[in-house]
């Protein structure tokens, strides 16, 4: 992946802490559909963050 700003190649597999509980996202619905864990990328030139989720494991689920 790269930095949409300086187009460089982001540092991948970083994940966002904090909290006591994971980020996903759901799909709205009776139960909700967890389609994944939220994944962070990191610039190292210019430090912008960007968020992401596998796309193989949202087709999965659709």
């Amino acid at each position: 992946m790269k930095c949409n700003s300086c187009d460089v190649e982001m540092l991948e597999d970083y994940t966002l802490k904090g909290t006591k509980s994971d980020l996903y996202i759901q799909k709205q619905g009776i139960c909700g559909l967890t389609l994944n864990t939220i994944k962070i990328a990191v610039c190292p030139s210019c430090g912008k963050v960007e968020m992401y989720v596998d796309p193989t494991k949202i087709q999965k689920n659709y």
